[in-house]
């Protein structure tokens, strides 16, 4: 790769989940990136659920640095590797993990921009979700939904 090459994944169909609160790398929106390099990541993820949800990126090794700015529909907030700050109404389950719940089933949308850098080791990155709290209420991410790596 070179600089402004990208990397994307995209959602090639609807996915739900029920009963499982285990955060799992999403089969569509995962990409192989290099080692000691830097990239732009832009992600859009169409959600819809009554049931909360988490979501973060896994990344191979431990990036050097990196931050993402997240967006849901009109609420905005800043995750720093190590020091995550959320708004008042979204919920940090662990470090780098994003959590955001709707009260009724309208769908959302989520925008992440940010910026990481690789150590030594190459790998998969990736966009993982999953139920905050076991429940039999599905939890769907739409088709559509990607991520996008440019490198820098």
């Amino acid at each position: 790769m070179a600089t402004g090459d990208q990397l994307t994944g995209v959602k090639t169909s609807d996915e739900s989940i029920t009963t499982d609160a285990t955060l799992s790398l999403d089969s569509d929106m995962q990409v192989t990136v290099a080692a000691n390099t830097t990239y732009l990541i832009k992600a859009w993820i169409r959600t819809a659920t009554d049931v909360a949800i988490r979501f973060d990126f896994q990344f191979p090794g431990t990036p050097t640095r990196g931050y993402y700015v997240y967006q849901r529909n009109n609420i905005d907030f800043l995750d720093t590797l190590g020091t995550p700050r959320y708004p008042d109404d979204a919920e940090a389950t662990d470090l780098d993990t994003v959590s955001f719940s709707s009260t009724t089933s309208l769908r959302q949308f989520n925008i992440c921009h940010g910026l990481i850098t690789t150590d030594g080791t190459g790998g998969t990155f990736g966009f993982r979700w999953a139920q905050i709290a076991s429940n039999a209420t599905a939890s769907t991410v739409y088709a559509g939904s990607h991520i996008i790596l440019t490198e820098v």
